[in-house]
């Protein structure tokens, strides 16, 4: 296949950016600053917009479906997202981030070489779900996970065919084209999603809803922001980059599912439906704000961190505290909030049916203030080439998470096993200041203040309330 360079219109955006840095006089070598700093700032409003109306629209959605539905449901929907999402994250080959950060992230060939890449692997994730449900069927003694499974891996299939046209706006942080897309098409699979509950009532209309949300994102995305079509195609060169660079980020995906899914693999093994179905719940809501992180963490602190590495990488150090002060003094307030109201505001959300939800609230919402530090810190190590360190972080907190509920719940049942989730993102700290410590951006008075202020705060709060 041809190599040759076509670069697309948003890269012609990236283009003249780099003429216009190019064209200055050297005295004024911080011209890239200012347009840094706008894509910075435009990007973060239009990520803290889009995930703020996002989470209002699936909190929304949530809470219709949740008095509708019975906590159990609940817990059987976290057993097959367990599944589809270790699939997911065990397959990931990085293509995404290789397009992001790649120096033919524009060509296309690239491209479609990656396109081609994902397509076949949402083939294959298809398959090992159909294949994994008689297993877990078994597992959980469930029977209906047996269809279940297969049914919601359909969603998988569905996306290997979406275009790379997103990944192309996150390259040129082109975020507010994004921003707006993602919500136009989570709007419409919200509905699709409530008006399926409303008429069976039961775990299937939540299946049903994930397929049709994914199947209105792959039509989207090669209608609405697709600006050149992906075909199949196989550059041997871009294949060896997507694999030397994606190689480590297949493991550490794969280890990002032990520290995202391997609490609810764990607890499937003991706790009932119900109980199952709470915890899914409680982490749906602490998660939010890190969520929220999350985003920024992909979105906008990656390719930043990586564009200031490559134009002016003296400068990392000072702009990257300056970011993640903002953003940390941005998110710490709701977060202890719900660590410590986590209980009365379970109570005035849900029904009767969902009792005991509150104090799993309030401990994973306190185990989450912890996790924001490694969010908007680590995107630095993939921002430098270095996934090597990344997937060394994530092997420690996988193995300290996993260590931490086992102990937990040999101690104190169903309490130590939350209370090991929220302590295992507080020991692995020193690992990840290990691995960042190398690119010179450690900093360990500001990780300090973002984590022993709202834990004072919180103890504060528990303590006076009670």
């Amino acid at each position: 296949m041809s190599t040759s360079s076509a670069v697309t219109p948003l890269g012609a955006v990236d283009q003249r950016l780099s003429d216009e840095a190019a064209a200055a006089p050297a005295s004024a070598g911080a011209a890239a600053t200012p347009s840094l700093k706008r894509l910075a700032l435009s990007g973060s409003a239009w990520t803290l917009l889009g995930h703020g109306a996002g989470e209002t629209l699936r909190f929304g959605s949530h809470l219709i479906c949740a008095w509708l539905l019975d906590p159990a449901v609940f817990g059987v929907m976290v057993m097959v997202n367990v599944v589809l999402q270790g699939l997911k994250m065990f397959s990931d080959t990085g293509t995404g981030a290789s397009i992001i950060q790649h120096k033919r992230g524009d060509d296309g060939a690239f491209l479609n070489t990656a396109w081609t890449i994902q397509v076949v692997r949402g083939a294959c994730l298809f398959v090992a779900a159909a294949a994994l449900a008689g297993p877990v069927a078994l597992y959980r003694g469930h029977g209906e996970l047996l269809l279940l499974i297969p049914a919601a891996a359909v969603s998988g299939l569905l996306n290997g065919f979406n275009s790379t046209a997103p990944a192309t706006l996150h390259r040129h942080l082109e975020l507010r084209k994004l921003t707006l897309f993602d919500l136009s098409w989570q709007v419409a699979g919200s509905v699709a999603t409530i008006i399926c509950v409303l008429l069976m009532r039961n775990v299937w209309a939540l299946v049903l809803g994930g397929v049709i949300r994914a199947a209105i994102r792959l039509a989207a995305t090669h209608t609405v922001i697709a600006r050149c079509p992906n075909r199949f195609a196989w550059d041997r060169d871009a294949v060896r980059d997507l694999v030397r660079f994606g190689r480590w980020i297949f493991i550490a995906t794969a280890l990002t599912f032990l520290c995202t899914q391997g609490d609810k693999l764990i607890l499937a093994s003991t706790w009932s439906d119900r109980d199952l179905g709470l915890y899914g719940i409680a982490f749906f809501l602490a998660m939010a704000i890190p969520g929220l992180l999350r985003q920024q963490a992909n979105r906008v602190l990656f390719p930043l961190y990586a564009r200031i590495s490559q134009e002016s990488p003296d400068t990392l150090r000072r702009k990257m505290r300056r970011v993640r002060l903002w953003l940390h003094a941005a998110t710490i307030a709701p977060m202890c909030v719900l660590a410590i109201w986590g209980q009365p505001i379970a109570q005035l959300l849900y029904t009767d049916k969902y009792q005991g939800l509150g104090w799993i609230l309030q401990l994973l919402a306190l185990g989450g203030i912890f996790h924001a530090v490694e969010l908007t810190m680590s995107p630095v190590l993939l921002a430098r080439g270095d996934s090597f360190r990344h997937m060394l972080v994530l092997v420690s907190r996988a193995v300290l998470l996993i260590a931490c509920m086992i102990v937990g719940g040999v101690v104190d049942g169903q309490f130590g096993f939350v209370l090991g989730v929220a302590a295992a993102q507080v020991l692995y700290y020193p690992v990840l200041a290990w691995a960042v410590h190398r690119h010179g951006v450690w900093m360990p008075r500001l990780d300090l203040l973002v984590m022993a202020t709202p834990a004072a705060v919180v103890a504060l709060g528990i303590l006076l309330l009670t």
